[in-house]
């Protein structure tokens, strides 16, 4: 398991790569806004400024998770790894 899931108030989750950690700055993360209301009539996605009250990885393949949202909804998202992982800072420190 590298990677932590937080879920958090007005919609929004952070994925935490838990393989890169900085001294000064931390495990590397990505904020990312999770759609709480569904979709309009037109088809296009909805944010809502609800809480994502949790988040589960499927077992099978950790790179897939489900949030649930404070509408009831439940959302399936996928990992896509980045084309480098890391990058070195100026005192050759990993930098996600």
């Amino acid at each position: 398991m590298n990677k932590l899931a937080v879920s958090c108030l007005e919609a929004t989750m952070i994925v935490y790569d838990m393989r890169t950690y900085n001294p000064t700055t931390g495990y590397s993360g990505c904020l990312e806004k999770v759609l709480t209301r569904g979709e309009n009539q037109k088809n296009q996605p909805q944010g809502g400024a609800g809480t994502v009250w949790g988040c589960h990885f499927l077992p099978q393949n950790r790179d897939i998770w489900c949030t649930a949202g404070g509408s009831g909804g439940l959302f399936l998202h996928k990992y896509n790894y980045p084309m480098e992982r890391e990058t070195r800072d100026k005192n050759n420190n990993p930098v996600g």
